[in-house]
C-alpha cells in the first residue's frame, strides 16, 4: 500500500489573518527551478507526474477560505512559488517550504507482527505534521503594500548619476565665477 498525502494551501493577509482569492501559485518538488520541478495535477487536483514549467499546474486559492488543494503527494519537502498576488497585495520574494511528513510509522517486533507507533512530537497545529486523514495544512501570509519593481533600478540610478553630475557642474561655475569676480 503506498500512502499519499493531501496539501491544502490558504492564503492569508498578515495583518487581517483574512482569507484572500485569486493568489496563484506553483508546486514544486525542489528549490531549483531548472528541469522537470512542477506539479502537473488532472482536472481533480490530483497530483499527475512532475514536468517542466510550461505544463504546470497553476493553483489558484479561492473561495471564502482562499484555499487550494493538491492530493497525491509522497512525505517530502516541497516549495510553494506565488506567481500572482491578490490586488493590493506584494508576491512573496522567496520558495515557500512545505514539509510533509507521516506521524506514524511501523516497527515490528521479534515476532514479526507489525507495532505502531507515533513518531511525531509534534501535534496537528506543526509545520511538519499531517494530521489522521492524510492532510497537510500549510498557510502563506502577505501583507498590502507597493514595492518598486527591481526592473526600474538601472533607470533611477542613472537618474540620480546624471542629476548629481548636474549639481557638481552647477556649482564648479559658480564657484568659477565668483573666482573671477574677486579677481
Amino acid at each position: 500500500m503506498v500512502l499519499t498525502y493531501k496539501l491544502i494551501g490558504a492564503k492569508k493577509d498578515t495583518a487581517t489573518n483574512e482569507p484572500l482569492e485569486n493568489a496563484e501559485f506553483y508546486l514544486l518538488n525542489s528549490n531549483n527551478e531548472s528541469g522537470e520541478v512542477y506539479a502537473k495535477t488532472d482536472a481533480g487536483g490530483k497530483l499527475i507526474s512532475w514536468t517542466t514549467k510550461k505544463e504546470a499546474t497553476v493553483f489558484k486559492s479561492t473561495g471564502k477560505n482562499g484555499e487550494f488543494e493538491i492530493q497525491g503527494l509522497d512525505a517530502g519537502t516541497y516549495y510553494l512559488k506565488e506567481i500572482k498576488a491578490p490586488v493590493g497585495y506584494n508576491i512573496m520574494d522567496n520558495l515557500q517550504p512545505v514539509v510533509v511528513e507521516a506521524n506514524k510509522v511501523s516497527e515490528y517486533d521479534f515476532i514479526g507482527s507489525p507495532i505502531q507507533n507515533d513518531q511525531s512530537t509534534n501535534d496537528e497545529s506543526s509545520n511538519d505534521s499531517v494530521n489522521d486523514a492524510g492532510v497537510k495544512n500549510v498557510t502563506v501570509y502577505n501583507g498590502k503594500g507597493f514595492t518598486m519593481p527591481s526592473t526600474g533600478a538601472f533607470g533611477q540610478t542613472l537618474i540620480y548619476g546624471v542629476g548629481g553630475l548636474l549639481a557638481l557642474g552647477g556649482l564648479g561655475i559658480r564657484m568659477a565665477r565668483r573666482r573671477h569676480e574677486q579677481d
